[in-house]
């Protein structure tokens, strides 16, 4: 009877054991996942919907700045709005540079007031420090008309 236990108990704990491996390769599985998505979307900027740029810069915005599921779900709108105005302001530009650049940083703008106001102190201070780093890595731009000439 004892021996049977002990098989029982041993089998019980292997199989315990099997299970909680399995769940945690399933949470790095997709945590990898995650990383990829957001990585294959910074390859391919100027393909992906609103929808997709809000999702991915919400996600980030989690992640870096410890964002409650209350506040995800409000920068999440917020990513969303502004996305789209994005979007139609550079369907709307027509080949003038400096007219989309005046568009797009009133729209930044707007954009980081909205968030000023669901984000605290210390995250707003980082959501600020993640722009102006990102600015940053932007390589500077030739116009392609004084290249033309």
């Amino acid at each position: 009877m004892k021996s049977t236990m002990k098989g029982f108990l041993t089998v019980a704990f292997l199989l315990v054991m099997a299970f909680s491996v399995n769940a945690q390769s399933r949470k790095a599985a997709d945590k990898t996942e995650d990383k990829a998505n957001i990585e294959n979307y910074q390859g391919r900027k100027g393909t992906d919907k609103p929808e997709d740029k809000a999702d991915i810069e919400t996600h980030r915005m989690k992640e870096k700045l410890d964002l409650s599921d209350k506040q995800a779900e409000k920068v999440k709108k917020i990513n969303l709005e502004y996305a789209q105005k994005l979007e139609k302001a550079r369907q709307v530009k027509d080949g003038d540079r400096e007219q989309m650049q005046n568009m797009t940083a009133k729209i930044h703008q707007e954009k980081a007031d909205k968030m000023k106001a669901v984000l605290s102190k210390e995250q707003y201070q980082k959501f600020e420090k993640m722009h102006s780093d990102k600015e940053g890595k932007r390589p500077e731009r030739k116009g392609k008309a004084s290249s033309r000439k």
